[in-house]
């Protein structure tokens, strides 16, 4: 049996500031994190802040007091590997919340409109729909068209730009 129960007020407070920057300010992760290690404060692993960890904060249902479990699966020997969120198992009101839940709405919605997540078929539909406006398809064009989504999502995604032009016919 664990006991979960509110860190020191402080860290408290830091967690609120940051969900106060991202939802009513607007301000994006990576000015948070500056703004915090201007300050000289630390994260909760006493280093300083990241973009990553203030957008792993603003989107893990933990501060509006739920407890999540199956985020992650791990094969023995092998590396850990994402589950989907539908998949994760949330129980809601475990302990204190110290953001409403709410506020963490709001963040969820700012944060799908901010980074959307494509599908593989979302990403090749937009750049075949690209390559039938334009005539032709390159970095430039890509990330010249704000509607796009950025080329280095293609390379990860695809493996290289040219597998991703290769996917669409070109």
């Amino acid at each position: 049996r664990t006991l979960q129960i509110l860190g020191p007020s402080e860290e408290v407070e830091i967690v609120r500031e940051i969900y106060r920057m991202f939802v009513h300010e607007r301000i994006i992760p990576r000015v948070i994190a500056e703004r915090l290690n201007q300050r000289g404060i630390l994260s909760e692993y006493g280093r300083p802040w990241t973009r990553t960890m203030i957008q792993t904060m603003v989107t893990n249902p933990k501060y509006t007091g739920a407890n999540v479990l199956n985020r992650k699966s791990y094969k023995l020997g092998g590396n850990a590997r994402n589950n989907p969120r539908d998949t994760w198992i949330i129980r809601e009101n475990v302990f204190e919340p110290i953001i409403a839940v709410d506020t963490f709405r709001q963040a969820q919605e700012i944060t799908a409109t901010r980074y959307p997540r494509y599908s593989d078929q979302q990403l090749l539909d937009s750049l075949k729909e690209l390559l039938l406006r334009r005539g032709k398809l390159s970095v430039a064009v890509i990330d010249g068209d704000p509607g796009m989504p950025h080329s280095r999502l293609y390379s990860s995604r695809f493996g290289s730009l040219y597998e991703a032009y290769r996917q669409v016919g070109y």
